[in-house]
């Protein structure tokens, strides 16, 4: 009896692992083709993704600087206002949704870094940390 019962638990434990890990989404960032410096990145699905934090990396920030001081001081650095702002689809706080993109523009030793908790059906599933890196 007792050696079935920790069958069935493991059994439970196996099978909540596969659910989770397939709920997981999947957030990529491609360079746009002809455009060594532009990124598109978008959550591919299935699960939906929060993001927790943005910052860039730099040499004049090698700790992480927030988008908006780095915006006015690395020339040629853009991010889509809607992973900046606090409020709305895609800011911080907000869930991404599956296949919607936005675009990224990083100069040359410059990286997006984007902290991101996937969420499901039981809270959150996992955090994750995604890290584009500029043209080269």
């Amino acid at each position: 009896m007792e050696i079935a019962i920790i069958a069935l638990a493991a059994v439970g434990v196996v099978f909540a692992g596969i659910v989770l890990s397939q709920a997981k989404p999947k957030v990529r960032a491609e360079r746009v083709p002809g455009h060594p410096d532009i990124f598109e990145l978008w959550n591919e699905g299935p699960g939906s993704a929060v993001i927790v934090h943005a910052d860039v990396l730099s040499p004049g920030f090698p700790r992480g600087a927030s988008i908006s001081d780095a915006l006015s001081a690395i020339p040629g650095l853009w991010v889509d206002e809607r992973i900046i702002r606090d409020h709305g689809p895609w800011a911080k706080g907000a869930a991404l949704e599956p296949l919607r993109r936005f675009e990224i523009r990083l100069p040359a030793a410059t990286s997006l870094r984007i902290v991101y908790r996937a969420d499901g059906a039981l809270g959150t599933v996992a955090t994750a940390t995604m890290l584009v890196e500029g043209g080269h």
